[in-house]
């Protein structure tokens, strides 16, 4: 689902216009339901240099190759966390209060930051989709919307 849409602009120097088709909440709920649980991210060059650095000589334990394709405005590495019971991030650990953890938490990778958002660019344009999730919660009104009932509101006044 799109939530919002963002313009590139066409000289320098301008800025970016951001558009919220629908206004949405995120507040994570820790339950691992769907972000450890669809496959391991790829990795941008930041993500695996984190990694090597933490688990040294043994990074072969923790990552795969991926058979994907790979461009180079993409910032992906062909790799990505081993997985386990089907499809389960090997990082991904259910706590005793049903809470998830993940035991890199403090380096986990750029695509486990942004979810459930995923960013597409389509030309000039770079659309801000949402992936299902428990931590998110819609709203009827953005700002924008607020800002013209309250104006409105106000001229019916007078």
């Amino acid at each position: 689902m799109k939530i919002a849409e963002i313009t590139l602009p066409s000289k320098p120097g301008k800025k970016p216009k951001f558009k919220f088709l629908k206004p949405v909440k995120f507040k994570c709920t820790r339950c691992g339901t769907f972000c450890c649980h669809l496959g391991s991210p790829e990795l941008t060059i930041e993500d695996f240099n984190a990694v090597q650095k933490k688990f040294g000589k043994n990074l072969e334990d923790y990552l795969e190759k991926r058979e994907i394709k790979i461009r180079p405005e993409d910032m992906l590495l062909p790799y990505g966390f081993k997985t386990v019971n089907d499809s389960e991030c090997i990082f991904f650990r259910r706590g005793r209060d049903k809470k998830s953890q993940c035991e890199i938490y403090e380096i986990r990778p750029l695509l486990c930051r942004t979810f459930p958002f995923v960013f597409k660019q389509e030309g000039d344009k770079i659309s801000i989709e949402v992936i299902p999730c428990p931590g998110l919660k819609f709203s009827k009104k953005t700002k924008e919307t607020k800002a013209k009932s309250k104006s409105s509101k106000r001229k019916k006044r007078i």
